[in-house]
C-alpha cells in the first residue's frame, strides 16, 4: 500500500507515484500469474483423474491408448480450457490486464488502440520497429536462392512471380501502442527489396503501398484477428492481377463495383482475441465480398494453369484468383519439405508460379532454417 507524501517537492511526490504504480502494477501480474499457475495445476491434476478413469472403464488395450491419446492431445493443445469455468476466469483476468496495463500473458499478442490487436509471431513488432536485421550472408542466401529458382523456372518459360502480404503493424502503425517506437525506418522487407534492386530481377510485388492508399477508403485488416479482411484480399488480387497482364495480355481484372458486401449473422472475434480467450468480450463485424453476376463485365481470357505456394492469407484471395484460372495446384507452406518442388513442376509443367506470404513469414521460404536459429 502507498502512503502519501506531504511537505515535500514536487519532483520527490512524482517520484513517490511512480513507485507507487510501479508496485500495483508488479501486484497485478503477480496475482494473475499466480491465478494461472493455479489453474494450470489443477487442469493437470483434472487430467490425470480422467486417465486414470480411462484406464479402469475401458477393456479394450487399443481403445485405452487411443482415448489416453486423445486426452493429452487436448490438453497440450490448451490445457486451460480443461477445467472448468477457466476459460471466463482468463478472460476477466484479460479484461483487467488489458484494461489497467494494455498487455496480456500471451506474447504472441499486442494489445493496441481501439480495440485493435497486433500479432508479434517470428518477432514481427520488432521488424516493424526495425530491431532486427538481415545479415549480409542472409542477404546473399536469399537471393542466391530467388535466382536459382527464377532461373530453373526460366529455362522452362515459366515465370515466377513473389506476392508479399504486409504485416497489419505495416499498414496501421496508428493503432499500435506508444510504446512501439522505430529505431529504423527499414524494416527487413526494405532491407530485401533494396538488396534485389542492385543484385536480381526477380519479380517481387511489395502491396504496402496501395494498401496504404486503400485504407483510407476501406478497413483491409480485421482489428482481433491476424489477417486481412476481404477487402484486403480483393486488393492484394487486384494487384496480383495488373502484374499477371504483363506475362498475360488477354487477362483483366473484376472492377470491385461487380462485389457487394455480405455481411454473417454471427459476428466472431478473430484468431488473436481467441489466442487470449476473449472471444467473447471482442466482437467484430466480419464479412466477405460476394460476385454479383448481373454486372456485365465477363472477362474469358484465362491462364490455363498455376502452382501457388501460400500461407494462410492465401485462403481468402482464393475465390478472386480462381476466376482467372483453369487450374490452381495450390500448396501449403510446409516448413520440411521446403516450398519449390522441382520434380512436381517438371511433371506438372504450370503456365506461372507465384507464391503468396505474409511479410513475418518471407524468410521461411527461402532461408532454411531462419526460424530455428534466429526466433527461437
Amino acid at each position: 500500500m502507498c502512503i502519501p507524501v506531504y511537505n515535500s517537492d514536487a519532483k520527490q511526490k512524482e517520484k513517490h507515484h511512480r513507485n507507487c504504480r510501479r508496485v500495483t502494477n508488479l501486484s497485478i501480474v503477480l496475482f494473475f500469474s499466480s491465478v494461472i499457475l493455479l489453474i494450470f495445476s489443477l487442469s493437470t491434476y483434472q487430467l490425470a483423474i480422467k486417465l486414470v478413469d480411462m484406464a479402469y472403464d475401458t477393456t479394450d488395450i487399443q481403445n485405452k491408448t487411443t482415448a489416453v491419446i486423445g486426452q493429452m492431445k487436448i490438453f497440450m493443445g490448451n490445457p486451460i480450457r480443461l477445467f472448468p469455468y477457466t476459460q471466463k476466469l482468463i478472460e476477466w483476468s484479460n479484461q483487467v490486464l488489458i484494461n489497467h496495463l494494455q498487455l496480456t500473458l500471451v506474447n504472441e499478442v499486442v494489445i493496441g488502440k481501439d480495440g485493435w490487436l497486433f500479432t508479434n509471431d517470428s518477432r514481427s513488432i520488432d521488424d516493424y520497429k526495425g530491431a532486427v536485421r538481415y545479415t549480409d550472408q542472409e542477404l546473399s542466401v536469399f537471393t542466391a536462392t530467388l535466382e536459382s529458382r527464377k532461373n530453373w523456372l526460366l529455362k522452362r518459360g515459366i515465370p515466377l512471380l513473389l506476392v508479399v502480404a504486409p504485416n497489419k503493424e505495416s499498414i496501421y502503425p496508428e493503432f499500435l501502442p506508444d510504446g512501439i517506437k522505430k529505431i529504423n525506418e527499414n524494416s527487413r522487407l526494405d532491407q530485401l527489396i533494396n538488396y534485389l534492386k542492385l543484385n536480381s530481377d526477380v519479380d517481387l510485388l511489395d502491396l504496402r503501398r496501395p494498401f496504404l492508399h486503400e485504407k483510407q477508403h476501406y478497413q483491409l485488416y480485421y482489428k482481433t484477428d491476424s489477417h486481412w479482411n476481404s477487402y484486403g484480399a480483393y486488393f492484394a488480387y487486384s494487384e496480383i492481377m495488373k502484374k499477371l497482364k504483363i506475362y498475360f495480355p488477354g487477362v483483366e481484372t473484376y472492377p470491385i463495383a461487380d462485389y457487394t458486401e455480405k455481411i454473417d449473422n454471427l459476428p466472431k472475434a478473430g484468431d488473436l482475441a481467441s489466442l487470449i480467450m476473449m472471444e467473447d468480450s471482442y466482437t467484430e463485424k466480419r464479412f466477405h465480398l460476394e460476385k454479383t453476376e448481373d454486372k456485365g463485365n465477363i472477362f474469358p481470357t484465362k491462364i490455363h494453369y498455376a502452382v501457388i505456394y501460400h500461407d494462410s492469407f492465401y485462403n481468402a484471395m482464393q475465390p478472386f484468383l480462381a476466376q482467372h484460372f483453369d487450374k490452381i495446384s495450390e500448396y501449403q507452406y510446409d516448413a520440411i519439405n521446403g516450398s519449390f518442388d522441382e520434380h512436381m513442376l517438371e511433371m506438372e509443367k504450370p503456365d506461372i508460379v507465384i507464391y503468396i506470404m505474409v511479410e513475418r513469414w518471407v524468410p521461411r521460404y527461402f532461408l532454411k532454417g531462419y526460424d530455428f536459429f534466429k526466433l527461437n
